[in-house]
């Protein structure tokens, strides 16, 4: 389905039609069904055609195939085997490519595969297996997420600096999104590696897209012990003492401040200076735990608002 200009007549807009000239419908049918290399068979038998005939359309792009392609060996269940791992680079490499040879759309693919990252793999859907339907993203390792967002990075730092500035701008804007992702990746397996009681890598983590993301989720699961570990080690020590600070204020009120205490008191409290604001937010975030805990039917009472 395409567009085709009249040329007996002045309009403004194109007339709608159906032409078997396009392949665009042919190309999405191939994607729908996954078969790839055909996609890009019938894109490289099109190439010649563009421009006839005054065709209106928006033509498929081998970079986009290649997003498509992407996004399907990642909804596979990640790069746990060397066949995946080897279609990925492939596609890495053919976004690059298309990126650098192409113009503003290939750059948008290459972004776009990049976006699927930032929240990959929660955001894919469950598989099929045998009677039961279970979630993809639970057999996809941590490890997995990291190596995936480096080779991301790695693909788009090399592709930037052959870029115009108008695009090489766009690209270094979301690859800084895909290193803070990494970053916080890597901070995550840390934590896991050390706590005792691992932590669960369920939804909430595996939606983790920066840095602060992963401060906020330990801070809402009351993982209080893994923020202050996080908090001291090399990689938390790059952060201001504002933004532990900034998460406390989303701890539960409901919490038991046996658990949150003696991280909020002993290091966020003493860490901030004398007339930073955030003290006073802290003060007003207390006094509402207070009240919660004064309510009826609070199971820890009044001993947990005086604590």
């Amino acid at each position: 389905v395409v567009f085709r200009l009249n040329e007996e007549e002045n309009n403004s807009c194109g007339e709608f039609s159906s032409e078997n000239q396009s392949n665009d419908g042919m190309v999405h049918y191939l994607l729908a069904k996954h078969q790839f290399e055909e996609a890009y068979g019938l894109i490289n038998q099109a190439a010649g055609e563009k421009g006839k005939n005054n065709i209106i359309s928006s033509p498929n792009t081998k970079s986009f195939v290649a997003f498509c392609q992407f996004r399907h060996i990642l909804s596979k269940g990640g790069v746990s085997s060397e066949e995946n791992v080897r279609a990925a680079k492939e596609c890495l490499r053919r976004l690059a490519s298309g990126s650098v040879t192409g113009g503003d759309s290939e750059v948008d693919s290459m972004i776009d595969a990049a976006k699927f990252m930032l929240s990959w793999p929660k955001n894919i859907v469950p598989v099929s297996r045998g009677a039961n339907s279970i979630p993809t993203a639970t057999i996809v390792s941590i490890q997995e997420i990291i190596l995936a967002l480096n080779a991301m990075s790695m693909t788009m730092k090399g592709v930037a600096n052959a870029l115009n500035a108008y695009n090489s701008q766009r690209l270094q804007e979301m690859k800084a999104k895909i290193d803070d992702r990494h970053t916080a990746m890597k901070g995550l397996r840390f934590l896991t590696g050390l706590d005792r009681d691992k932590i669960s890598i369920n939804d909430p983590y595996l939606g983790i897209s920066s840095t602060s993301d992963l401060i906020n989720v330990l801070v809402s699961q009351e993982a209080f012990k893994s923020v202050e570990r996080f908090q001291k080690s090399d990689l938390g020590k790059n952060f201001a003492p504002d933004v532990y600070a900034l998460t406390a204020l989303n701890i539960p009120t409901n919490a038991d401040p046996r658990a949150y205490v003696p991280w909020l008191c002993d290091i966020v409290i003493p860490s901030l200076s004398t007339g930073n604001p955030l003290l006073e937010s802290i003060r007003i975030w207390c006094c509402k735990a207070a009240d919660n805990f004064d309510e009826e039917n609070i199971v820890c009472g009044l001993d947990s608002s005086i604590s």
